[in-house]
């Protein structure tokens, strides 16, 4: 009898506990600088540091649940902010910080 009280116990207690649920998870990727932090890391093991070096700075935007990081390469010589088309792009998830892609573009 001692035992099966003890066991109905312990039962309670782990269906209280685990009625409770768990918290929603912080997104792993919850920011900019964290999604271009990520992104840049991505782009160096792929493309090489001296490559994105030479097309900083970085930008990221969010899609969705899709961190999208990318070079945004000054265009001083023809008087324009930046230049568009060209350059490398990174796609992050923001639930996991899985990397999904990374490309370089002509």
């Amino acid at each position: 009898m001692k035992i099966s009280a003890a066991i109905c116990g312990a039962l309670l207690i782990a269906s209280l506990a685990l009625g409770q649920g768990e918290k929603p998870k912080a997104a792993a990727v919850p920011d900019a600088a964290a999604a271009i932090q990520g992104g840049e890391k991505a782009m160096i093991k792929v493309f090489g540091k001296r490559a994105v070096e030479s097309e900083k700075p970085l930008a990221a935007k969010l899609d969705g649940e899709v961190w999208t990081v990318y070079t945004t390469q000054p265009c001083a010589r023809l008087h324009v902010a930046h230049c568009y088309g060209g350059g490398l792009q990174a796609r992050i998830s923001r639930k996991d910080g899985h990397i999904l892609s990374v490309q370089g573009f002509k």
